[in-house]
């Protein structure tokens, strides 16, 4: 499960920086593998984008519209499959257990 969640990640980062149709201009990314305390592995990374805003030069305003861009919470945006699989919804696994001594 290891090696297909590996080759996963790295054809997502081929994806993302062979033909810029994502974002414009990826010249940078640093990814990190993480596993929860279930053994659920995870991803966490930065991307520096070409011509993106930067934090102290820019305005809050540019900043907002650049991330508006390429981030949405809204989940109306996706197809109707995929709405249900994006929504969270609780089991027994979600909350750790009281121990009580």
């Amino acid at each position: 499960m290891c090696s297909y969640y590996d080759h996963r990640t790295s054809c997502f980062c081929k994806l993302i920086t062979k033909d810029h149709s994502f974002f414009e201009y990826i010249f940078e990314f640093f990814f990190i593998n993480e596993f929860q305390n279930h053994g659920s592995e995870h991803e966490h990374g930065f991307l520096w984008i070409k011509n993106a805003p930067m934090y102290g030069m820019h305005t809050n305003e540019k900043i907002e519209m650049f991330v508006d861009m390429y981030i949405s919470c809204d989940v109306s945006l996706l197809p109707n499959s995929l709405q249900n699989a994006q929504q969270h919804q609780h089991t027994c696994t979600c909350k750790k257990k009281t121990i009580f001594l």
